[in-house]
């Protein structure tokens, strides 16, 4: 998590700087990374207990004879 803060911080710093933009510009671009970040993490807690649960039954299960 500090890794991912640290790069929006230096990629914020060369946006503006380097490449001009503006501070709205700079801001809107991270949008589709946040976007993206909470749709997987709201999908990945809805299918987490669903997965776990699929994969306790298929280990207690018998094997065919």
């Amino acid at each position: 998590m500090t890794t991912q803060l640290a790069a929006s911080l230096f990629l914020t710093y060369y946006l503006q700087k380097v490449l001009h933009r503006s501070p709205m510009a700079s801001g809107l671009g991270f949008l589709p990374i946040s976007l993206t970040t909470t749709a997987a993490t709201q999908l990945g807690t809805r299918l987490l207990p669903r997965l776990v649960s699929r994969a306790r039954n298929s280990m207690n299960e018998a094997p065919p004879s």
